[in-house]
């Protein structure tokens, strides 16, 4: 499904861990996150909530090995973990809102 919204022109945003499903997606026989512009959850934010030996793969060492243009941003930000490609160009990756605490 990814594959056909990429080729169709839509964009693709994928919040968190989720970016770590484009491992397997592919466009013209290669990653589809080569050479894009992309981010997710980085590994400073698994060391942070202790999760580095927990999940299978880092996400951001796993989009960097398919060969994405991995960026971070400054820890607590508004604009962190949202990952988005669009066969267009870059769209902008907001953060979803968290929960303040009572």
């Amino acid at each position: 499904m990814i594959e056909a919204f990429y080729n169709s022109g839509k964009p693709v945003a994928l919040v968190c861990h989720s970016p770590g499903v484009l491992r397997g997606v592919t466009y013209k026989g290669a990653p589809i996150v080569k050479g894009k512009r992309v981010t997710g959850f980085t590994n400073d934010e698994e060391e942070a909530v202790r999760l580095t030996n927990v999940v299978p793969f880092l996400v951001e060492d796993e989009l960097k090995r398919l060969g994405a243009k991995f960026e971070k941003v400054p820890a607590g930000s508004r604009f962190q973990s949202l990952m988005a490609v669009s066969s267009r160009g870059r769209i902008p990756r907001p953060r979803p809102a968290r929960p303040k605490r009572f």
